[in-house]
């Protein structure tokens, strides 16, 4: 691997590490969000699950 390959993998896995602090801050500080988010899908599953099931 090149010394410029490597540059540009760091290049992008700190780049993404920025632009998902910057996305994941307002979730963190914001805790209704966080707890809305967190039971969500576990009422779809609630929900919805059973219309899933093999007959």
């Amino acid at each position: 691997m090149t010394v410029n390959a490597v540059r540009s993998r760091r290049n992008v896995f700190s780049d993404v590490l920025i632009v998902m602090t910057r996305e994941l801050r307002p979730v963190i500080t914001d805790p209704f969000s966080l707890v809305v988010g967190l039971i969500q899908p576990l009422v779809f599953l609630l929900l919805f699950g059973p219309s899933y099931r093999k007959t």
